[in-house]
């Protein structure tokens, strides 16, 4: 290490006048004013004994004088901190006396204070409970009118009856306004709830009616359709019995032509064995002559026959024919008959979607219809009597409107 490396120079500020006030410490102070003044820029070989030792000694003065103001500062305390004792002592004795009047102030203030907060408390829960017992009013009131709420004329009346029954006094107190204007505000509602309750249910018995009558045509079509039905099936069935009877009557008297016929040839093949043995010569010409006779009476009866069997056959193909028109015809009335009610299926929707759209459109359905009366065959009746009824359904429904 260099020498000059190990000099330590120790730097002493211009000292600083004494301008403390506190009397024990200016001795002191002035010990550090006579250092400044030496150590003022003193620097110190710490390379050698003499300057360590120096160094050391000017330290130790340091601390002794530094020690020194602790001490110093304890020994002038002392007293004062007896007196600052004596102080905060008085002070709390004074203290204690001064509260020993005040505390029974005190406690009669609190006492009050709290009875007045009690009193308050006490005097808003009381009108906590008394706006809590006005609100319950209100919602008794209010649930009587929510209980008709999708309710029959019934119930609503029930309901309206009960809530003109319901009091509105004095235990509304300062809401006693409010509660009028509301429950005739409710009366308001559900008087007009039921009107419309009242008109819902008349339209419903007025479309049940209706459905009823339509049902009642429908009933009374169905059973004059199966009365028909039953009549052309006894028709039929007195036809058949006829033509079989018919058929009966003419192969028996077929059996019985033939009957006399076999019964003619016999006798004449007898009369001819007679004639033949009685009058042998003139049997050939007797022969040829009945021969003659018999061809023309044979030829007769198969024209005759023919004829018979041609007009039988006319008469079954003219028979067949007019029972199968017959059961076209039935078949054609069925189908009309199957239409008529698809028709009266469309139109009953139609007249329930008539009903709820606005009259021009029932009235422009209703000249449709008598178009249709007007066009119709006078001779189809069935057709006549389905359009009569819609239309008379179609002024019912323009006479609702």
């Amino acid at each position: 290490m260099d020498k000059d490396d190990a000099m330590t120079t120790l730097e002493i500020l211009d000292p600083a006048p004494a301008t403390t006030e506190v009397a024990e410490y200016r001795a002191t102070e002035a010990g550090l004013v006579a250092l400044r003044e030496r150590l003022a820029g003193k620097t110190y070989d710490l390379t050698t004994t003499a300057g360590d030792a120096e160094a050391r000694a000017d330290r130790r003065e340091l601390v002794t004088m530094r020690t020194g103001i602790e001490r110093i500062r304890k020994d002038a305390k002392a007293p004062l901190l007896a007196q600052a004792k004596l102080l905060d002592d008085e002070a709390k004795r004074i203290t204690e006396a001064i509260l020993e009047v005040e505390n029974p102030i005190d406690d009669q203030i609190k006492a009050d204070e709290q009875r007045r907060a009690a009193e308050k408390k006490a005097k808003a829960e009381a009108e906590a409970r008394r706006a809590a017992a006005i609100e319950a009013l209100f919602r008794e009131m209010r649930e009587i009118a929510r209980q008709a709420a999708g309710k029959g004329s019934v119930v609503i009346k029930a309901k309206i009856d009960a809530l003109e029954a319901f009091e509105i006094d004095e235990r509304f107190g300062e809401r006693y306004g409010e509660a009028e204007a509301e429950c005739g505000a409710l009366l308001s509602d559900l008087r007009d709830a039921l009107n419309e309750a009242t008109d819902r249910e008349e339209e419903a018995r007025r479309l049940a009616a209706e459905r009823a009558a339509l049902e009642a045509d429908r009933a009374r079509l169905a059973a004059e359709e199966a009365q028909r039905q039953q009549r052309i099936a006894a028709e039929d069935a007195e036809r058949r019995a006829k033509q079989q009877a018919e058929d009966d009557a003419r192969a028996k008297a077929e059996a019985e032509r033939q009957a006399v016929i076999r019964a003619q040839e016999e006798a004449e093949a007898a009369e001819r064995a007679r004639v033949e043995a009685e009058r042998r010569a003139a049997m050939r010409a007797e022969e040829d002559r009945l021969a003659a006779l018999r061809a023309q009476a044979q030829a007769e009866h198969e024209a005759k026959m023919r004829a018979e069997r041609d007009a039988a056959e006319a008469k079954a193909r003219a028979e067949q024919e007019a029972l199968d028109a017959e059961r076209a015809r039935l078949a054609a009335i069925a189908a009309e008959q199957e239409r008529e009610e698809a028709e009266k299926r469309r139109l009953a929707a139609e007249v329930q979607t008539i009903r709820d759209q606005a009259a021009r459109d029932a009235r422009e359905y209703a000249v449709q219809i008598v178009r249709k009366l007007a066009a119709v065959d006078p001779d189809d009746t069935e057709e006549i009597k389905v359009l009569i009824l819609i239309a008379g359904k179609i002024v019912q429904v323009l006479g609702n409107e």
